[in-house]
């Protein structure tokens, strides 16, 4: 089985300062990148994080910043594709989690494969303190928080979808 990630684009990837699993997280903290093909290692190199599943086992977690609001993950072998499409406006970025045999206890016992894309405006998943401080995101012009007020709503659209290939 393989399947892609096609993230539509986005002005540059930043890698958290900490990987989701130490000593098993292998891209580079604090990397910023250009291709989601071509994400720095810790080690030094790239690693493709736009195919899986991946040759080695690890568990990364990578925010694309300044998105377009869309993302397609296709499946080689069913020749199913689905699509997340929302307003980039108010959420400027995709997390991007990925588990790949990198956690070994239980319950996953290193057979965990999976992938997840969250639209976020945010500072990775570290919560609100760094969202709204200075932070190497916003650093670069792409926003780490939403501005609420309780006079005026604030709607998100969003619209997943399901197709055939």
């Amino acid at each position: 089985m393989r399947d892609q990630i096609h993230p539509g684009k986005f002005r540059f990837g930043v890698v958290p300062p900490a990987g989701p699993e130490p000593g098993v997280s292998r891209a580079d903290p604090g990397a910023i990148f250009d291709e989601l093909d071509k994400v720095p290692l810790r080690a030094g190199g790239t690693m493709a994080l736009d195919r899986f599943p991946l040759a080695q086992d690890t568990e990364e977690i990578i925010q694309l910043c300044g998105v377009d609001g869309c993302v397609t993950m296709t499946n080689d072998e069913s020749r199913v594709a689905c699509r997340l499409s929302w307003d980039a406006k108010a959420l400027p970025s995709l997390l991007l989690w990925i588990s790949n045999r990198g956690r070994t206890y239980n319950p996953w016992n290193g057979r965990n494969l999976c992938q997840g894309g969250e639209p976020v405006a945010s500072t990775f998943e570290l919560g609100c303190r760094p969202s709204l401080a200075a932070n190497p995101i916003n650093a670069r012009e792409v926003p780490t928080a939403i501005s609420l007020d309780p006079d005026q709503p604030v709607e998100i659209a969003y619209r997943f979808e399901v197709m055939t290939q």
